[in-house]
């Protein structure tokens, strides 16, 4: 009987941590679903969680426990990844009580990098996870144009041009898709080539991972997003 006890209380612990309120009275919620940069790879407190100096986190902490922030983040996850879990891990988290849903996908860094997909391949998959998300649930849902990397030994040559191109695609057409934009991209810190060898927004190692000042940054973007969504 300890040993259930024990068992459960972790459980507990780990679903909440995840979150940055309690099933207090909320009135709204922004579920964040993306790769590694959710997930706060680098960021100095709070990977995987929405707390600390992740963009979740960031999110959380502008917004206040009026707002419930969830990060579902996983690291190295590519857009039809995100999507094959969504039903589990996201759907799910959609609350009928709430007058704002929204949603937040950041992703296509992982498609480009690891998988040399081409910025088409990973914008069609991009827009079949939001198409997805909304046949299930009427999500408000924010696109993220990722920053440029160059993953050492990782990512092929043609990765910021790609990324480039990626970004554009979003911008360009996100309204038939989706409900809002975080333009990340748009900012020439993370979306001019070569921005990514800046060691004051990027991790020094990898070109690729963002640095608490890179996050906050994408954490207030985000922010000012969220409250332009009706």
């Amino acid at each position: 009987m300890k040993t259930t006890v024990i068992v459960a209380l972790t459980l507990l612990f780990a679903a909440f941590s995840l979150t940055s309120t309690s099933a207090q009275s909320v009135k709204g919620q922004v579920v964040c679903h993306g790769d590694s940069l959710t997930w706060g790879s680098n960021a100095s407190s709070g990977g995987g969680t929405a707390t600390g100096t992740t963009y979740p986190g960031v999110i959380a902490q502008t917004l206040g426990p009026d707002w419930r922030v969830t990060n579902v983040g996983t690291g190295g996850w590519t857009v039809d990844l995100l999507t094959g879990e969504a039903p589990r891990k996201v759907d799910p988290l959609f609350d009928t009580s709430l007058s704002k849903n929204i949603l937040i996908i950041f992703a296509g860094t992982n498609d480009l990098g690891g998988r040399h997909e081409t910025a088409k391949e990973a914008f069609d998959k991009l827009t079949a996870y939001c198409s997805a998300r909304k046949a299930v649930h009427p999500w408000k849902i924010l696109v993220v144009t990722p920053p440029v990397a160059a993953y050492p030994r990782v990512y092929p040559p043609d990765f910021d041009s790609q990324m480039v191109q990626y970004d554009a695609l979003i911008r360009r057409n996100w309204k038939s898709f989706a409900d809002g934009i975080i333009d990340v991209a748009a900012d020439p810190r993370f979306g001019a080539p070569g921005a990514e060898y800046n060691t004051a927004f990027f991790k020094a190692s990898d070109h690729t991972h963002l640095t608490d000042a890179g996050y906050s940054i994408v954490g207030n973007d985000a922010v000012d997003a969220i409250r332009r969504v009706h």
